[in-house]
C-alpha cells in the first residue's frame, strides 16, 4: 500500500478532470447505444420512394416439398450474410408462444444512400417474415408482447442516408433489428433486399433450435 503524496490542490484538480472525462466518455457510449436502437422510424419516411419500393414484387424462389433449400453465400469477411451493399449478422434466438425471433444487425455500406426495403418469407409456403422494430413498416399481422411492444409488420425499411450508428472498422451503417417467423415454418427462408437501383437476396436453411 502506498500513500498519496501529491499536494491536495493538485489531487483535487486531477480528480475533477477524471470525473469530467468519465462523464463525457460514458455519455458518448450511451448516446451511441441509444442511437443503434432509436433511429428514424420507418413510419416517418412517408415518401413516394417508399411506395415505389413496396410496389416491387417479391422475386424469391417458390419451393415444392422435396426441393433442396438454396443457400446463398456471403461475400464479406466482416459479416455473415449478404453480398453487399447490405449485409447481416445473425443473433440469438428468442422463442415465444407466437414463434421464433432473432436479434440481428443489418449493415449498409457507406456508399449506399436512400431507402432500403427488406422482406422475407418461408420458401416452402407463404408465411412471411415479421419485424418488431422502430424500422418496421408495411401491413400489421398481429402483436407478440413477449417479443416487444411494437406490432409485427412484414417490411423493414432502412434509411441508408441516416444510419443510427456506424461500424467502427468498416464505417458501415448499423441497425439492430428483431425479426421472426410464426411457429410451423420450415426453416428454409429467403430475404429480398431492394432499393430503386439494386436487388439482393439471402437464402438458407435456418431451422429453429
Amino acid at each position: 500500500m502506498f500513500g498519496l503524496r501529491a499536494p491536495m490542490p493538485l489531487v483535487a484538480a486531477v480528480l475533477l478532470i477524471a470525473v469530467v472525462a468519465a462523464v463525457f466518455v460514458g455519455g458518448r457510449i450511451i448516446l451511441d447505444w441509444n442511437s443503434l436502437h432509436n433511429g428514424t422510424p420507418a413510419g416517418q419516411h412517408g415518401s413516394a420512394t417508399l411506395a415505389q419500393l413496396e410496389g416491387i414484387p417479391l422475386n424469391l424462389p417458390v419451393l415444392k416439398p422435396g426441393d433442396p433449400c438454396p443457400t446463398s453465400v456471403g461475400t464479406s469477411k466482416d459479416h455473415e450474410f449478404g453480398t453487399g451493399p447490405v449485409f447481416v449478422d445473425g443473433g440469438q434466438q428468442i422463442t415465444t408462444s407466437w414463434g421464433y425471433f432473432y436479434d440481428v444487425i443489418y449493415y449498409t455500406q457507406p456508399s449506399l444512400t436512400g431507402l432500403v426495403i427488406v422482406r422475407g418469407r418461408d420458401l416452402y409456403s407463404d408465411r412471411r417474415t415479421v419485424f418488431v422494430s422502430p424500422y418496421a413498416a408495411g401491413p400489421t399481422v398481429g402483436t407478440d408482447t413477449e417479443a416487444g411492444s411494437e406490432p409485427l409488420r412484414t417490411e423493414l425499411v432502412l434509411d441508408a442516408s441516416r444510419p443510427p450508428a456506424h461500424h467502427q472498422l468498416t464505417g458501415d451503417g448499423m441497425w439492430q433489428v428483431r425479426q421472426g417467423m410464426a411457429k410451423g415454418w420450415t426453416g428454409c427462408i429467403g430475404f429480398e433486399i431492394d432499393t430503386l437501383d439494386f436487388r439482393e437476396t439471402i437464402t438458407g436453411n435456418f431451422p429453429p433450435t
